[in-house]
C-alpha cells in the first residue's frame, strides 16, 4: 500500500468515529435541523464568496457551532461544510483532509468555549479563528498536497509546500477573524436561543 493511500484512509478514519458517536447518541430532529441550517449557511458563505480566493466564512461557521453547541456540533457542522460544499467546488481526495480539518477547527472551538472562548468574547474568538486556518487547517489540509507531489516526500518538499500556503492560509485566517468579528456573538447568542427555547442538549466540551 502506497504512502498517499495510507494518509487518505487515516484521515477517513479520523472523521468515521464522529459520525459514529454521533448517530449512537440519537440526536434529536430539532438538534440535526439546526446542524443541517448551520451547515447551509456555512456552504452558501462559502459559495458567496467564491471570487475572492481564500477569503472564506467557512471555519468561522464551525466555529460558531462549536462554542454554541459543543464539540461534537462544531465537528458535524465543519465537516459537513467541506463534504457538501465541494459538490460546488469539485470532490476529490483532498475533501477528506478539508473535512478533517474543518471539523476539528469547530470541535477544538467547542472544547475552548467554556473557558478560553468563555462569554462570546470578540478577540479571543478572532484570535482562535486567525490560528486555527495554520495550526489545524494549514497542517491538515496540506498534507495532501504533500503526499500528491512525492509518494515519499522529503523534509525540502514539505517545507515548500507548508512555505507556500503561509499566504493562502493567512487570508483564510484572516477573513475567519474577520467574520467571527462581525457576525460571532450576535450568531451565537442567536443559535442559544433556538437551542434553549426548544430544549436542545448541548454536547458536553
Amino acid at each position: 500500500m502506497s504512502t498517499r493511500l495510507m494518509v487518505i484512509l487515516a484521515a477517513i478514519l479520523v472523521i468515521v468515529p464522529f459520525y459514529i458517536y454521533f448517530e449512537r447518541t440519537r440526536p434529536q430532529a430539532r438538534t440535526i435541523v439546526l446542524l443541517t441550517v448551520l451547515t447551509a449557511l456555512a456552504v452558501a458563505s462559502r459559495a458567496a464568496f467564491f471570487m475572492v480566493p481564500f477569503f472564506k466564512p467557512v471555519l468561522a461557521f464551525a466555529i460558531i457551532a462549536g462554542i454554541a453547541l459543543g464539540p461534537q456540533a462544531g465537528f458535524i457542522v465543519g465537516s459537513m461544510t467541506a463534504l457538501v460544499s465541494n459538490f460546488l467546488f469539485g470532490q476529490g481526495p483532498w475533501t477528506v483532509f478539508q473535512m478533517a480539518a474543518w471539523g476539528l477547527t469547530g470541535l477544538i472551538a467547542g472544547l475552548l468555549a467554556g473557558s478560553l472562548l468563555q462569554g462570546n468574547r470578540r478577540i479571543p474568538m478572532m484570535i482562535y479563528g486567525f490560528l486555527s486556518a495554520f495550526l489545524i487547517h494549514g497542517l491538515i489540509t496540506d498534507l495532501w498536497t504533500i503526499f500528491f507531489v512525492s509518494d515519499q516526500p522529503t523534509l525540502a518538499t514539505v517545507l515548500s509546500v507548508y512555505s507556500a500556503a503561509i499566504v493562502p492560509d493567512a487570508v483564510l485566517g484572516s477573513a475567519t477573524a474577520f467574520f467571527l468579528w462581525m457576525i460571532g456573538p450576535a450568531v451565537i447568542r442567536k443559535v442559544q436561543r433556538i437551542r434553549d427555547k426548544y430544549g436542545l442538549q448541548k454536547d458536553p466540551g
